[in-house]
């Protein structure tokens, strides 16, 4: 998946190898595709031109993981990997997990990362290792919205975004290393929302609007649902999201303008170009 800006209009190609084009608000498309391979080239023809957006990593690249429990610290992060890989599965990295405050003991719990192959699951019906009985689990999924480290945006990561820098602390466009502000003080400003408070504050309006939206508390959401009806954000203590300007999207998008429909134009130009050399290695 691919996320573009420039191009405000909503629009659907109906491409050989691309699966959709639909606007997610004003300025901004998301383009998914139907293969890796196509992913990769329009990445590749994306950067070429200095494309503003951002993308997330192909599902066939990543890594699949679980959670191993009951197996004491001790055990050497190698010697799991090993005993792992003589059961067929091949092992990326392996990490124990520490108690997140206090001590920071180790506890009886691993990451596994494993290279995605078609025998992946099958380590869900491990039950001993290294004589020892232990559980191979999914991890938990997370609730949290991520952030880029680059942008400051949500919603992504900074190994995958290709939009301009913004500092954490103030609004301008560089890295935060190279923020003139070197001295901790309270005079800062957030770039996403104007407050004053660094970008990466939990309580900022825009993080915590988009965190309700996309993550709504689970009791919330369950009598929602039963009453067939949508949660109502004026609720919660969060201003409107008609006040949020990552929200100001509707239903029906503005008609184009002269540059946006040159930039719709370029886009669908691109498309076919990519879309024919596509073609040619094929054949």
């Amino acid at each position: 998946m691919v996320i573009v800006n420039r191009i405000t209009v909503m629009i659907v190609l109906q491409l050989k190898k691309l699966k959709q084009i639909a606007n997610l608000m004003p300025g901004t498309v998301k383009i998914q595709t139907k293969t890796p391979d196509v992913y990769r080239a329009l990445m590749k023809e994306l950067e070429a031109k200095g494309t503003d957006l951002h993308s997330y990593q192909c599902k066939k690249d990543r890594d699949f993981r679980v959670v191993l429990k009951n197996l004491h610290p001790s055990n050497e992060p190698e010697d799991i990997k090993l005993a792992l890989e003589e059961l067929g599965h091949k092992v990326t990295h392996v990490v124990n997990v520490k108690r997140r405050r206090g001590s920071k003991e180790p506890l009886p719990i691993f990451y596994i990362n494993l290279q995605r192959q078609e025998n992946n699951r099958e380590i869900y019906n491990v039950t001993r290792l290294l004589s020892t009985i232990v559980v191979f689990e999914p991890p938990n999924t997370k609730r949290e919205l991520p952030q880029c480290m680059k942008c400051q945006r949500f919603g992504h990561t900074k190994s995958f975004c290709h939009r301009p820098s913004r500092c954490v602390k103030c609004p301008g466009n560089h890295d935060t290393k190279d923020c003139p502000r070197k001295a901790t003080d309270r005079a800062v400003k957030c770039v996403n929302c104007g407050g004053d408070h660094p970008a990466n504050y939990r309580g900022c309006l825009v993080h915590k609007q988009l965190q309700q939206k996309l993550f709504p508390k689970l009791r919330a959401k369950k009598i929602a649902e039963r009453e067939g009806q949508t949660m109502n954000p004026s609720t919660n203590s969060a201003p409107s999201n008609a006040q949020n300007p990552w929200f100001s999207h509707t239903n029906a998008p503005a008609p184009p303008t002269n540059t946006e429909a040159n930039d719709l134009r370029e886009l669908k130009e691109m498309m076919r170009e990519l879309m024919q050399k596509l073609g040619k290695t094929v054949d």
